[in-house]
C-alpha cells in the first residue's frame, strides 16, 4: 500500500529556501512530563488532515518537490522522531534563559544556548539530507525534543521550512497544545492538507506604486552587483558575533508615544506598533556604520505574511488551521542612509508603518505573490533594495505570538500551580540556512507574555555583526 502523495505548494517553494530546516524552542515554567507531550503529539499527528506532519518529503518532476504520507504510522514509520531527556539544572546554570533588564541588553547567541541541548541531528540535518542521505530517505518532516529541568522544561521543534513559516507553526504547537487539553474535537481542521489557499493569487502592480517600495525580479547580474559591497566588508572584517538582543516593552512603548504625538502634529489620528519600534531600531542598526552625510538609498525589507490578507484565509479557522508557507516580502520606501540616521525612531516607526499598511491592500498583496511567482520560475530572486544602495532585512515572528501557548496539562504532579507554571518563558527559533552569515539581518523571535510580570516585559531578537562593530551597536543601544 502506497503513500499518499501530496504536491508541495507552488508557493511554498518560492518563498523558502529549500535547505532550511526550521527551528523552533520554547522554555516552559515547570518540569513537564515527556511522556503525556508525545501521546498528545502523536494524537494530533492521527486527527484527519494533520497528518500531513507526518510526511516525508521527496523531490518531484512533475510539482519541484511532494510529501508523501504513509497510510498507517507505525513503530517502523513513526509519524515524527522523538528525543526526550532530564538535565539535573536549572535554566540559569544551563544558559538556557536570559535575564531581563530595564534596559536594553545583549545575550549570547542562541546557538550558545539552547542550541546546545537540541539532539545532534538537529543541528546538523539539512533538508538535503533527507533528500538524498540513504539512512534518513524515509525520515519524517517532524523532529520533536524534550529536555526537562529542575525548574523548566525546553521544547523544541523542527521541520523543514518548505513546510511552514512562523505563523504557521505556531499553528503546529496550538494545535498540539489544544490536544493536550482534551478538547482534540476543537482543533481547526488542516485547510492545506491537499490544497493551495494561494493557488488562484494573480495580481500586478498598479501604475502609482513607486518602482521602489515593490519587490521586483533581480537578474543574477543585479544581485552580484547588490551583494558585492558587503562581500567587501566580509572580506575587511571577516570575524562575526551573533547576539541576542533584549529591549524593554517600556522603551518601544516610549516610541510608540512620541510616534502617535508626531502624527498627531501632522493632524493624522494614527499610531505604530511595537513591531514597527523594533524596525525602527533596526533601521539605525542598520545604517550605523555609514557615514551620516551617505546619500544612498537605504530600504529596511521585511516579512510579512498573507494570512488575513487574501480572501482565502480571512477567517480564524482558515488562519488557525493554515500551516503552510504564505510569506511576503516588502521594503520601506528607498530612503538616503543620511535621512535615516539624523531621524528619530518615532519617525523611522511611522516610515514602517507606511510600508506595512501598503499591504492593506489585497491588490499589493496579488502582486507581491505573483513577482515572486515569476521569480521562482526564472530560477532568480526577489529584489527589495535598489543596486546601487543598501539595506537591512529583519524577519518578525512576534506576530505567531508563541508565548501565549500554554502546556499546563502536561505539568508533571508534583510541580506548584503559579500563574506562569506551563507557561512559555522564552520564545527563539532559527530559521537560517547552514552557516549562513547574521550581519545585515536578523529575526526577531518574540514579545513576552503572561507568563512575565508586565512591567519585566520586553521584545527578543537575534542578530550579528563584525565582531569589532560590536562596541558601537553596544554604544547605540544604550542610548535607545
Amino acid at each position: 500500500m502506497g503513500d499518499l502523495v501530496v504536491p508541495v505548494p507552488f508557493f511554498s517553494q518560492i518563498t523558502t529556501a529549500l535547505d532550511i530546516m526550521y527551528f523552533m524552542d520554547v522554555v516552559v515554567s515547570g518540569q513537564l512530563q515527556p511522556d503525556v507531550l508525545k501521546g498528545a503529539l502523536e494524537e494530533l499527528t492521527e486527527l484527519g488532515g494533520w497528518r500531513k506532519l507526518g510526511a516525508r518529503l521527496k523531490r518531484s518532476k512533475q510539482h519541484g518537490f511532494e510529501f508523501h504520507i504513509p497510510k498507517r504510522f507505525s513503530a517502523e514509520r513513526p509519524a515524527f522522531l522523538w528525543d526526550e531527556r532530564r538535565e539535573d539544572k536549572s535554566a540559569s546554570d544551563a544558559g538556557i534563559l536570559p535575564s531581563r533588564t530595564a534596559s536594553v541588553s545583549l545575550h549570547p547567541a542562541l546557538a550558545d544556548g539552547i542550541g546546545r541541548y537540541r539532539p545532534p541531528r538537529f543541528a546538523r540535518r539539512v533538508v538535503k539530507e533527507l533528500l538524498t542521505d540513504p539512512k534518513r530517505l524515509d525520515d519524517p518532516i517532524l523532529q520533536a525534543s524534550v529536555v526537562v529541568f529542575r525548574d523548566v522544561t525546553l521544547i523544541s521543534l523542527s521541520v523543514p521550512h518548505i513546510l511552514t513559516d512562523a505563523m504557521g507553526f505556531k499553528n503546529i504547537f496550538s494545535a498540539w497544545c489544544t490536544v493536550l487539553a482534551g478538547r482534540k474535537e476543537t482543533v481547526p481542521p488542516l485547510l492545506d492538507f491537499d490544497v493551495d489557499p494561494l493557488r488562484d493569487v494573480q495580481g500586478e502592480y498598479g501604475s502609482d506604486i513607486a518602482r521602489g517600495t515593490r519587490v521586483r525580479v533581480a537578474s543574477k547580474l543585479a544581485l552580484v552587483r547588490f551583494y558585492a559591497k558587503y562581500a567587501i566588508e566580509v572580506v575587511k572584517l571577516p570575524d562575526e558575533e551573533t547576539r541576542i538582543i533584549f529591549i524593554p516593552l517600556a522603551k518601544l512603548e516610549a516610541v510608540k508615544a512620541a510616534a502617535k504625538s508626531e502624527l498627531a502634529s501632522r493632524g493624522v489620528d494614527g499610531w505604530v506598533s511595537t513591531a514597527d519600534a523594533v524596525s525602527a531600531v533596526m533601521m539605525k542598526l542598520g545604517t550605523l556604520f555609514y557615514k551620516p552625510t551617505d546619500t544612498r538609498p537605504f530600504a529596511l525589507a521585511f516579512s510579512a505574511n498573507a494570512r488575513g490578507r487574501v480572501p482565502a484565509l480571512q477567517s480564524a479557522v482558515e488562519k488557525d488551521g493554515f500551516i503552510g508557507c504564505a510569506v511576503l516580502s516588502h521594503n520601506t520606501a528607498p530612503t538616503p542612509v543620511s535621512d535615516i540616521r539624523g531621524a528619530s525612531l518615532a519617525s523611522l516607526a511611522i516610515m514602517h508603518r507606511t510600508a506595512v499598511q501598503q499591504l492593506d491592500s489585497p491588490s499589493e498583496v496579488a502582486a507581491n505573490i505573483s513577482t515572486s511567482r515569476r521569480a521562482y520560475e526564472k530560477q532568480r530572486w526577489v529584489l527589495n533594495f535598489k543596486i546601487r544602495g543598501t539595506g537591512y532585512y529583519v524577519t518578525n515572528w512576534m506576530a505567531a505570538d508563541y508565548t501565549s501557548l500554554d502546556f499546563t496539562a502536561a505539568l508533571a504532579p508534583n510541580i506548584e500551580r503559579t500563574d506562569a507554571a506551563g507557561r512559555v518563558l522564552f520564545a527563539a527559533g532559527d530559521a537560517a540556512e547552514v552557516g549562513m552569515m547574521r550581519r545585515n539581518w536578523s529575526i526577531v523571535f518574540a514579545k513576552d507574555g503572561p507568563a512575565i510580570p508586565e512591567q519585566e516585559r520586553g521584545v527578543w531578537l537575534e542578530t550579528g555583526f563584525a565582531r569589532q562593530h560590536w562596541p558601537a551597536v553596544e554604544e547605540f543601544l544604550a542610548s535607545v
